[in-house]
């Protein structure tokens, strides 16, 4: 299930294509601005930039200070079980289950 499934079942159901996630996401990133995390760490490999917006009214981000411990953890199960647990790089691609 992708997120995006609703939105174009939106469109389907509405009859207006308009609803469709094609259709709305431009309008989502025109609203988004990626801010960096509190903490200023490397966010290289943390999100994809090509589904965030930068010059938007509402900020978003990465948590700042990471607990490196846990993260490490939390990724080995994405490596060790990735069907139950599949590694997703950034939630807005409009796939939004997974571990990130």
């Amino acid at each position: 299930m992708h997120l995006y499934d609703d939105y174009d079942a939106y469109a389907r159901i509405t009859g207006d294509p308009g609803w469709s996630w094609k259709a709305l996401l431009p309008y989502f990133l025109k609203n988004e601005h990626w801010t960096p995390p509190t903490d200023n760490h490397d966010q290289r490999g943390q999100f994809d930039p090509a589904v965030h917006g930068f010059k938007g009214i509402t900020s978003v981000g990465l948590n700042g200070f990471p607990a490196p411990a846990l993260d490490t953890r939390v990724m080995q199960v994405t490596r060790e079980l990735s069907v139950e647990f599949p590694f997703n790089l950034d939630y807005n691609s409009g796939f939004p289950l997974g571990v990130g």
